[in-house]
C-alpha cells in the first residue's frame, strides 16, 4: 500500500487506480465524508500514527487509517 499526507494528493491517483492508502485522520466525520468525492472511504484505523496531521483539515491526525475506493 502508499503512504500519503493529504487527500488532494492521493484521491485523484485512488480515484483513478485504486489502491490502499495509508493517511493520517483527525476521525471528524466531516473530514470522512470527503472521501466521497473520490469514491472512496476508511477501511480501518491503525494504531500506528506516523502522520501528524488530519488528511482533509489541518488538525492533528489521533491516529493513521487506510482509505481506498468503495465499491
Amino acid at each position: 500500500w502508499y503512504k500519503a499526507e493529504k487527500l488532494a494528493q492521493f484521491g485523484p491517483q485512488l480515484e483513478a487506480e485504486n489502491g490502499l492508502y495509508q493517511t493520517g485522520w483527525c476521525r471528524s466525520p466531516d473530514c470522512e465524508k470527503q472521501l466521497k468525492n473520490y469514491k472512496a472511504m476508511t477501511r480501518c484505523l491503525i494504531e500506528q500514527k506516523s502522520f501528524s496531521y488530519c488528511f482533509n483539515c489541518d488538525q492533528e491526525s489521533v491516529s493513521d487509517v487506510l482509505v481506498a475506493k468503495s465499491y
